[in-house]
């Protein structure tokens, strides 16, 4: 099951309805919570939504679960698929992580505070599938290099799934 697809069929998802419960009870299905911590309809859900996809997807082993995002981000730097670099042009598949509190002086090593999901790129802009922008699932379209991108999680795909996930820049 490729994961951009599940993601897109969650797209106008909005907080407190049937398809975000949806996320949530997916992502609370997977045993033991990450750090013991039951999602609820009330919480953040971005790096949760990302995490529901990886649960229905059978990706759990390459996609780190968890919902919250600079965890995310340091079991990625953890594994090794962690990417932090302004020239780096990001392929399908790949997370987004973004920190909206940038202090403008050099190079933007805050917490992670919000993810998504890499759709395209086209002409140097990402489109990005994310939970929990505006309290629903949508799009975001931001620049490659764009200040408030804090690095990527990048996935480790097997040639199965890079198939299925179309892992190359458009």
């Amino acid at each position: 099951m490729d994961i951009v697809e599940v993601l897109k069929s969650w797209v106008g998802a909005k907080k407190g309805d049937k398809k975000h419960q949806e996320i949530v009870d997916i992502y609370n299905s997977y045993l033991p919570h990450p750090r013991g911590y039951k999602l609820t309809l009330k919480d953040s859900w971005c790096a949760a939504t990302i995490s529901s996809a990886a649960i229905k997807c059978g990706l759990t082993d390459i996609i780190p679960i968890e919902c919250y995002c600079t965890k995310q981000m340091e079991a990625y730097k953890a594994m090794g698929r962690w990417i932090e670099d302004d020239s780096h042009i990001p392929s399908v598949g790949e997370q987004v992580f973004y920190d909206w509190e940038d202090n403008c002086v050099g190079d933007n090593s805050g917490s992670a505070n919000h993810i998504g999901i890499v759709e395209s790129v086209t002409n140097g802009v990402i489109k990005v599938i994310e939970g929990n922008i505006d309290n629903k699932v949508g799009y975001r379209y931001i620049k490659i290099n764009n200040k408030y991108i804090r690095g990527y999680g990048v996935p480790k795909y097997d040639a199965k799934t890079a198939e299925k996930v179309k892992n190359k820049p458009e």
